[in-house]
């Protein structure tokens, strides 16, 4: 009993004398300053903030090169009254030919005046007429008389229609560019210059 109370008296004196350079030191602080708490956590770097690139302009469309614009066709030549002179010589020879050939027949028979008179053109079967003696015959004369008429009529005046239409084409064929020489665009040009005339021959494609 004596002996374990001896024992706890001589452990408390020894932690009494106990130097205190013997004391446990806090790391990181010097000696004879407190200790210092723990260094405040430093805050992480947000991302760094870049500024934007401004936007690039879209590029503007370019125009296109239009194509020339193709050169105008030619005009089409006016032929007008060449169907109406054709058909009327044709009615006209046609029932000359008719006639003729009959006043020859009558004329190889014996019948020289008859034959003569339809060797006529356009009168000639009027003057047949009263050398016939049926009513048919004479009705059969009106028509070559009417053919003939009517085919020079018509051959005449197809002819006077046609004559202006070329008339007319030579007029359009004569423009700024010159003279149309070909429908495919060959012209020939003439004006004066500074030092005299000149000719000029173009060709359009």
């Amino acid at each position: 009993m004596v002996s374990s109370f001896i024992v706890a008296q001589a452990m408390y004196m020894a932690l009494v004398v106990q130097s205190p350079a013997e004391q446990p030191v806090v790391s990181g602080s010097p000696p004879g300053e407190p200790a210092q708490g723990p260094a405040p956590a430093t805050q992480p770097a947000g991302p760094e903030v870049y500024p934007q690139p401004a936007p690039a302009a879209a590029p503007q469309p370019q125009a296109q090169p239009q194509p020339p614009p193709p050169p105008p066709p030619p005009p089409e030549r006016s032929r007008k009254g060449l169907g109406l002179l054709i058909s009327g010589w044709s009615l006209f020879g046609g029932s000359y030919l008719i006639t003729a050939l009959a006043g020859a027949i009558a004329y190889d028979t014996g019948n020289e005046p008859l034959g003569g008179a339809l060797l006529i053109p356009i009168a000639g079967p009027l003057i047949a007429m009263p050398q016939v003696d049926s009513l048919s015959g004479r009705i059969g004369l009106a028509f070559p008389f009417l053919a003939q008429t009517a085919g020079v009529a018509m051959g005449i005046t197809g002819a006077v229609l046609l004559a202006r239409s070329r008339r007319a084409n030579r007029a359009q064929a004569i423009n700024a560019d010159g003279v149309r020489l070909t429908r495919a665009g060959l012209r020939l040009n003439a004006g004066p210059t500074r030092s005299g005339g000149a000719f000029a021959l173009t060709y359009r494609f």
